[in-house]
């Protein structure tokens, strides 16, 4: 919306008594709907009263004012548990925007992102989410992470195959390092 709420506006050049006679209402539209810093704005400025035939009225013009940016939180939000791979990538699976402007609805799009905080397997590990937004809209917002977000990393199976080693009743037997063979271990893991 352009709609600004203009304040703070005084009559200057009242004479005498007038003042309790003249009435000032103020009503001002932006030049532009986006987040911006000195956006100018269109003021109307009207007197009325029993006095206010007495005077003319010159607008108030140019006048600026700030457009913040929207906060808007994702609400939902859904980190898929995981087996151990050794990373901390997680992978998100919800999360909604909370707070968008209807008429922008399908002017920004939300990119769910987000990393555990370990790569080790556990039970509640914090995700730290970096979730972005992106579209011809985004501007006009700011982005608060979600909180308290957590999943699971689960240990990953491995299976080890021991050779054919045989050796005579009484006698060891040393099964060196070649004499296994394993599947499951993560590249940079060692048993």
């Amino acid at each position: 919306s352009t709609s600004a709420t203009v304040t703070g506006g005084t009559l200057v050049g009242l004479i005498g008594t007038d003042g309790a006679n003249v009435t000032l209402a103020q009503t001002g539209l932006f030049a532009s709907a986006n987040a911006a810093n000195g956006v100018s704005v269109a003021v109307t400025a009207s007197i009325s009263g029993a006095a206010s035939g007495n005077y003319i009225l010159v607008q108030p013009n140019p006048v600026t004012a700030n457009i913040t940016p929207k906060e808007l939180t994702v609400t939902g939000t859904v980190v898929s548990n995981k087996v151990y791979d050794r990373t901390t990538a997680a992978t998100v699976t919800a999360g909604t925007l909370d707070g968008v402007i209807s008429a922008d609805n399908g002017n920004i799009v939300l990119t769910r992102a987000g990393t555990f905080v370990t790569s080790g397997v556990g039970t509640a590990i914090t995700i730290v989410m970096n979730n972005t937004i992106t579209g011809t809209a985004a501007a006009n917002y700011t982005l608060t992470q979600p909180t308290g977000v957590t999943a699971n990393i689960t240990t990953k199976a491995l299976t080890i195959t021991a050779g054919n080693v045989s050796s005579v009743y009484g006698s060891a037997t040393s099964l060196g390092t070649s004499s296994f063979t394993q599947s499951g271990l993560i590249s940079g893991d060692t048993i």
